[in-house]
């Protein structure tokens, strides 16, 4: 009983290609010269609108190309008239500051005119001023310390040491 469905099954898989459909041009055979002639024509057209398709892409590129090309020669001429701006105006710049430098050569020259004039009586009153105090130092050293008997002589040692300026080194 399981033979018989098996057999079946195995004549409709060998069988079934054998039932299939043939394709159209299956019994026609080798085409005539109408249908070589017709798939010709097809390819010349195909061809020909390939290239149409060709050209009117390199147009397009051309034409997009000459726009930027337009595009960057206007940013050129812009960025020149820019820069021949920024150009004005830091020679006006220029000009003012060595105008500026020039009117303050020219105040500073009067001030320190005046103010050399003004030194110089500072400096005569504090020769002046200065000779007053070396006297003053002279007489200073000249004194004798009161405290100088007083005390132990530990003291005494310990205040000569603290009365030493601590800037005169050489003493």
């Amino acid at each position: 009983m399981t033979r018989l469905p098996i057999s079946v099954l195995a004549v409709l898989l060998v069988a079934t290609p054998v039932l299939a459909q043939k394709p159209d041009s299956a019994d026609k055979g080798k085409p005539d010269r109408e249908e070589m002639e017709t798939r010709r024509e097809a390819m010349k057209n195909r061809a020909a609108d390939e290239a149409a398709k060709r050209r009117e892409a390199a147009v397009e590129k051309r034409a997009e190309a000459e726009e930027r090309q337009r595009k960057t020669e206007e940013h050129r001429r812009e960025a020149e008239e820019r820069r021949g701006e920024a150009e004005k105006k830091n020679d006006e710049i220029r000009h003012e500051m060595n105008r500026a430098s020039e009117a303050k050569e020219k105040a500073v020259g009067e001030d320190a005119a005046a103010a050399e004039k003004k030194h110089g009586k500072q400096r005569r009153k504090g020769e002046k001023e200065r000779s007053g105090l070396e006297k003053q130092a002279e007489k200073k050293s000249a004194q004798v310390h009161k405290e100088a008997d007083k005390g132990s002589q530990q003291g005494q040692e310990a205040r000569e040491e603290n009365s030493k300026k601590w800037w005169k080194f050489w003493e």
